[in-house]
């Protein structure tokens, strides 16, 4: 990763206006796909949008906020290694669904260590916050495939959940 951008994210500070937090999800949103659980960590961030839908609306992070704010730039700071994918290798896609979002990571087994090849993640509609929980896992298999679709073409993956009756 370039390192001035990796010195953007860590000069970045809590954003205090709608506006500021916008430019800031904008900028992690253009690197999501390699960081893990981008979906889950920006949720609650992104609800602050919608609170009063104006650029300069103040806006005060919570706890739990703060706290997935420097989670995430600790994350796209200390981007994970990522992979090239062999074709003639078995994928694997492992999936999971949160309060908030669903998300997966495609990845193989080399030497007998796991190698993720890309991330994917995004937050729940509101109607799928309803959904019962084997649904959302579903869910999130369903996303997982369709991100990681050019993967899975000639061979379809083996897909892990930590859901038993997906299993």
């Amino acid at each position: 990763m370039d390192p001035d951008k990796v010195q953007t994210i860590k000069d970045w500070p809590v954003p205090r206006t709608q506006e500021e937090l916008h430019s800031f999800l904008g900028l992690t949103g253009y690197v999501q796909r390699f960081c893990p659980e981008y979906a889950s960590l920006t949720a609650t961030m992104f609800a602050l949008l919608k609170k009063q839908n104006k650029r300069n609306a103040k806006i005060h992070f919570n706890d739990e906020q703060l706290k997935n704010f420097k989670e995430l730039k600790r994350r796209l700071c200390n981007p994970p290694v990522l992979h090239l994918s062999d074709f003639n290798k078995p994928m694997r896609l492992r999936t999971d669904a949160s309060k908030f979002a669903v998300g997966g990571v495609l990845f193989q087994v080399v030497d007998g260590a796991e190698r993720p090849i890309a991330y994917t993640s995004r937050k729940m509609k509101s109607a799928e916050l309803n959904y019962p929980t084997q649904q959302q896992e579903l869910l999130a298999i369903v996303h997982a495939l369709a991100a990681f679709r050019i993967y899975c073409l000639d061979k379809p993956p083996i897909v892990e959940t930590d859901h038993k009756r997906l299993e």
